[in-house]
């Protein structure tokens, strides 16, 4: 009896394979045109060395990030050609990030700082930055970047100086390096090197070294250069406490995005009737946007905006409808809130100055002197806290007055009895409070 078993050929084999390789063929079909990202992978295995530097680019595109790619791309850093190498560098800085795997991002600082010593500048130069982006030691990546700056293009010069921006509040190497890139030819580097310097203005020690570093940029023929230095200077100057004149001036440049720059970064507490004479004149500014801009800054400032109250009013009949709204909203915020200071806050802490109670008229004094020049008003009942027993409430009203500045120039006699004060505080706080109401004097808002 024959066996009901068929016998297997040679072309049954043959047919078994093709049919197996045609299977796959088609999956890995499909998952190419599901999964970009598999695709690109498969094409950093190419011959050709062009397929390859274009498969490195794509991999950085991906969001979320194609973190599979990371282990194809390792093996990329070694490839022959130095441009696959590089494209490859600069990929991988794209897909680790703090929530990434450890074991990943220990392998990627470990293949990243062996390519550090790659013969090729430019893959060198990109595994710096890219190595960078992961903050080694200073020690670590510093002298690479310093090394490949002056070789590199103006694009490759623009990103090292923004990686030797976090390291240049420690490392003196890269703090010399943006400092000197503030003279490179190219606008683009300048501007990465005033905003490099913009992170070192939190260090109390670097932010006063900050500011002759960066002023000279103001002048720069560039708008994108004078807007990043507004906004580093003004970053430097309240860090200081060191007054920037030149911030103020640059609300006349040509550049609309420079004006808008220095009324966002100048800070809301300053109500000097110079800083106010200046928003006014600004609510008639040529661009729309700027005064758009220049009113919600005004709206901002609630009742400190009081004297701009008549300009707010006439910028309602704005050509531009959106400065029109805005500034109908700015009406409506420093209105009620100049009525609210001056009907109900006010005469609560005149109230207080009358308590028998040193803490409560101590609280109060200091609440007038944050108020500033709109409470004026209460300057005589603040003189007369100036004859109190206690030093902390003269000391309290020796400062208010001092922020009336010319306003209180009544009170210098009064505070001229206090050089001769019981109490040391208090005779320093009336020299300096003297010297504030006797500046010289300022234009009066919307004169």
């Amino acid at each position: 009896m024959r066996s009901l078993i068929p016998r297997l050929r040679l072309w049954h084999l043959v047919g078994f394979t093709a049919a197996a390789a045609g299977l796959f063929a088609i999956l890995d079909f499909r998952r190419s045109v599901d999964d970009p990202a598999y695709a690109a992978m498969k094409r950093l295995r190419s011959l050709d060395s062009e397929e390859r530097i274009k498969a490195a680019q794509i991999l950085s595109t991906f969001r979320p990030p194609a973190r599979q790619a990371i282990e194809p791309l390792l093996v990329a850093l070694k490839d022959a050609d130095p441009r696959v190498r590089a494209a490859s560098a600069n990929t991988l800085s794209f897909l680790v990030s703090k929530d990434s795997d450890a074991a990943q991002i220990s392998a990627v600082k470990s293949a990243l700082t062996a390519s550090l010593q790659d013969r090729d500048i430019p893959a060198r130069r990109a595994a710096a930055v890219s190595l960078a982006m992961l903050m080694p030691e200073a020690s670590v990546v510093v002298p690479t970047l310093i090394d490949t700056l002056q070789e590199a293009p103006s694009d490759g010069r623009a990103q090292i100086i923004n990686m030797l921006g976090f390291y240049a509040a420690k490392d003196v190497s890269a703090w010399n390096t943006v400092l000197a890139s503030l003279e490179d030819p190219d606008v683009w580097v300048r501007n990465m090197a005033v905003r490099s310097l913009g992170l070192c203005v939190r260090s109390p020690e670097l932010a006063p070294r900050v500011i002759p570093a960066v002023l000279p940029s103001l002048r720069d023929s560039n708008y994108h250069l004078r807007t990043s230095a507004v906004y580093v200077l003004s970053g430097a100057a309240a860090v200081t406490g060191v007054e920037v004149p030149e911030l103020v001036q640059i609300l006349a440049d040509p550049a609309p995005s420079v004006r808008m720059a220095a009324l966002s970064a100048h800070p809301n507490k300053d109500v000097s009737p110079q800083w106010m004479n200046l928003l006014i004149q600004a609510t008639r500014d040529s661009d729309a946007l700027v005064r758009s801009q220049v009113l919600s800054k005004l709206q901002s400032m609630g009742a400190d905006a009081e004297p701009a109250l008549p300009a707010i009013r006439q910028a309602k009949e704005d050509p531009d409808v959106s400065v029109r709204r805005v500034a109908g909203e700015a009406e409506s915020t420093v209105e009620a809130k100049t009525k609210l200071f001056h009907d109900k806050l006010l005469p609560e802490l005149l109230a207080d100055l009358k308590s028998e109670n040193d803490q409560d008229r101590h609280q109060a004094l200091e609440m007038i002197g944050k108020a500033g020049r709109k409470a004026a008003s209460a300057i005589p009942a603040v003189v007369g806290q100036l004859e109190n027993a206690a030093p902390k409430v003269r000391l309290a009203a020796v400062n208010a007055l001092r922020e009336f500045g010319q306003d209180a120039q009544g009170a210098v006699p009064a505070l001229t009895r206090r050089l001769d004060d019981t109490d040391e505080s208090v005779r320093k706080a009336a020299k300096r409070a003297i010297a504030a109401v006797q500046a010289s004097p300022k234009s009066k808002p919307g004169s």
